[in-house]
């Protein structure tokens, strides 16, 4: 299960963890503190909706990594949905789908919030879901502080090939009661096929497919956490399957 890693976002995107590449996260153990930062570092997440039979969709992930090339904070996964549905698709990236009203692919949305941008008819956009290219073309001002901290800690026993997860956190904010928790498993380095009509219109028979999530742990739109003094603290536990790697 070297390449399976879980996403873990609070509110809307407090932090997320893992990658194709080299976006996994440092963190502290900020809830052992007595003080409560007045804010905490963001990951920004990239949420990509894909498909094998999507011959455009080589282009976006080239977009996306040349993103990632100059911004380490964003953290990216991969719904195979928005589309058509493949051997990679999960039930639960239909209610993520539904929820950003996504209707093709290849597609995006940052943080699950409106991003501006120039499209090609060098106009400007406001969109939640939009093409990954324009990636390069942003304006929006991206917030690099957010108001609760994920630590991570997790157990995994080969023998029964259960992951046992324990999440905790603080807020800065007082006023906040409750967050949504959304945890999901993603995986890396599946070897499946994939249309492309950018680099080789005969497609490819063995494409990698990078940070494809794999499994809702959680509730798929996240499960509602109680915030006492300033901190919140959740369990979760997951078989893997023989499948996962």
């Amino acid at each position: 299960m070297k390449r399976i890693t879980h996403l873990l976002m609070a509110s809307l995107i407090v932090m997320a963890i893992s990658g194709c590449k080299n976006d996994e996260p440092t963190t502290s153990d900020n809830s052992q503190k007595q003080e409560v930062p007045a804010s905490f570092t963001r990951k920004q997440l990239i949420e990509h909706f894909t498909s094998e039979s999507c011959g455009y969709c080589p282009y976006g992930i080239q977009a996306i990594q040349d993103f990632l090339a100059s911004n380490s904070t964003a953290v990216w996964v991969s719904h195979h949905k928005g589309y058509a549905d493949d051997a990679f698709t999960v039930a639960g990236s239909s209610a993520i789908t539904n929820l950003l009203k996504v209707n093709g692919a290849p597609s995006i949305a940052l943080n699950r919030t409106k991003t501006n941008y120039i499209d090609q008819y060098d106009e400007a956009q406001s969109d939640v879901v939009f093409h990954p290219i324009y990636l390069s073309t942003m304006t929006s001002d991206l917030s690099t502080t957010t108001y609760a901290s994920i630590v991570i800690s997790n157990e995994y026993d080969a023998s029964t090939r259960k992951l046992n997860i324990a999440i905790s956190g603080q807020v800065s904010d007082p006023n906040v009661s409750t967050l949504k928790l959304n945890v999901l498993l993603k995986e890396s380095g599946l070897h499946g096929t994939q249309s492309d009509y950018i680099n080789s219109y005969e497609g490819w028979s063995d494409f990698i497919h990078c940070n494809v999530v794999r499994a809702f742990i959680s509730k798929t739109l996240g499960d509602e956490i109680t915030i006492t003094d300033q901190a919140y603290h959740a369990t979760y536990s997951i078989d893997i399957k023989d499948a996962w790697d």
